[in-house]
């Protein structure tokens, strides 16, 4: 049974299960359970270029080609919930139940594959041994007639 570990380490089904419970365990933290502050970061820059041409009343004319304007902006904020009645504790033991769960999924994946494989080579060679237990019961019959 050499192709177990290999087979198990091919396997889709267990790939899909074993990633996700690593993004269970990823998404267990405390800044998804909202125990943390958020910051947020801004930022705008704003580039004009005109070209202007006036003419005045005195009869004269100015012109400035490519005028140009640039605003920059930026900003941060922060805020953090100090108590939301329990909220963030609440949802950090549903996270934590959670990533159990995917390790759960995982190891029942793994063992249902293992039990699958193995439920299949037994069957072969159950059928295998028939199969002899036919040819003999055949050549008996022949050396009957």
């Amino acid at each position: 049974m050499k192709l177990l570990p290999r087979l198990l380490n091919n396997n889709y089904g267990i790939r899909i299960a074993r990633s996700q419970a690593d993004i269970n365990k990823l998404n267990n933290t405390a800044g998804n359970a909202g125990m943390l502050p958020e910051v947020s970061l801004t930022g705008s820059d704003k580039y004009a270029l005109n070209d202007n041409y006036q003419k005045f009343s005195a009869g004269n004319d100015a012109t400035n080609p490519s005028l140009s304007s640039n605003a920059i902006n930026a900003g941060v904020a922060l805020s953090w919930t100090l108590f939301d009645g329990g909220k963030m504790f609440i949802t950090k033991n549903k996270l934590n139940e959670i990533e159990a769960q995917g390790e759960i999924l995982f190891r029942e994946n793994v063992l249902q594959t293992v039990y699958d494989v193995v439920a299949s080579y037994y069957d072969v060679v159950k059928q295998k041994q028939q199969l002899v237990s036919i040819n003999e019961a055949m050549r008996l019959n022949e050396e009957r007639v």
